[in-house]
């Protein structure tokens, strides 16, 4: 009887009405508003954007699907125009990327790279399974986020660059973040508000030997693939912390594997000017929108139209 009720909550998607409706109480009905309003008018304007250069320079990789293509094309646009130095995009696609979605981030950025999921799965499953890593390949297997850990440091063609999400936006120069990639300074990341690493800094020790930084923020952060140590995630994934009682990764399994690698690759937290959920924006380097619906909210209704007004003269 439960089951059959489960099943027709699904099929009339109560679910997914209730959690708009927990969203809307969240974030409140006129910010609600006017972030709907912002997704309408605002996001498709990156779509009749000049094009930006990316035919060399650092990597930027950054893990996009399809729902939020036009917010990863905003986010790398923003980057790439306050960028003092050339930088190359390369998007590795969730599975859900379309066609007309790589011939938009071409026409963006000439010269970015597209990474389709079949293309990265044949390459970095290969080499997870020659290198006997089966928990690392479980964790990819059963978490999207797995990719954005194991696939930007097979995949890069250089030693170092930088990762984002699609919900990190840029409003000034990132110069500490981009003075990062040269190999004599150290790594960089953006800090958290809260800790969403799945150990403290004394559970980290047990588990690593090291105190491991609890404030790592996924939003923006630079990587050195010759200090990633495969093995030493390998190791580590045996932790039951990582896995989710149905046997998938944690949410926060990535997350946690990265603050542990750059804490042994001794990365150092960029300025607060790299906010997480900036605001007001305009006092920032860069906002990641993440968190609650109305700070998510707050990407559409505050930091949005402040990229937009900042690069308006390009989209005129």
């Amino acid at each position: 009887m439960i089951t059959t009720f489960r099943n027709l909550q699904r099929q009339l998607g109560i679910g997914r009405f209730l959690l708009k409706l927990r969203h809307l109480r969240d974030a409140g009905l006129m910010t609600t508003i006017r972030k709907v309003r912002s997704q309408r008018r605002l996001l498709p304007l990156i779509r009749s954007a000049p094009p930006i250069d990316a035919t060399k320079g650092h990597e930027v990789h950054l893990l996009l699907e399809h729902k939020r293509i036009l917010e990863g094309c905003w986010g790398l646009y923003s980057l790439l125009y306050f960028s003092p130095q050339p930088l190359t995009p390369v998007i590795h696609s969730d599975g859900t990327l379309t066609d007309t979605d790589s011939q938009l981030l071409r026409k963006l950025f000439p010269g970015c790279r597209v990474i389709h999921r079949e293309e990265a799965d044949r390459a970095v499953n290969a080499y997870l399974d020659s290198k006997g890593l089966s928990l690392c390949r479980k964790l990819r297997d059963t978490l999207i986020f797995g990719l954005k850990l194991f696939d930007p440091v097979l995949l890069s063609n250089a030693d170092r660059f930088i990762v984002m999400d699609s919900d990190v936006l840029f409003f000034s120069p990132p110069v500490e973040l981009l003075t990062s990639l040269s190999p004599d300074l150290p790594l960089r990341y953006s800090k958290d508000n809260n800790r969403s690493t799945l150990f403290d800094a004394r559970e980290s020790k047990e588990l690593t030997g090291l105190t491991c930084m609890e404030d790592f923020n996924p939003g923006v952060f630079t990587v050195s693939r010759s200090k990633f140590n495969f093995q030493r995630i390998e190791k580590h994934l045996s932790s039951p912390r990582f896995w989710n009682k149905d046997g998938t990764g944690h949410y926060f399994a990535e997350l946690t594997a990265w603050s542990i690698e750059l804490s042994f690759a001794l990365a150092q937290s960029l300025p607060s000017a790299y906010a997480i959920c900036a605001d007001p924006p305009a006092q920032h380097i860069s906002g990641h929108y993440c968190g609650s619906p109305f700070w998510k909210a707050q990407y559409y209704t505050t930091a949005l139209p402040h990229v937009r007004d900042l690069v308006s003269s390009r989209l005129s």
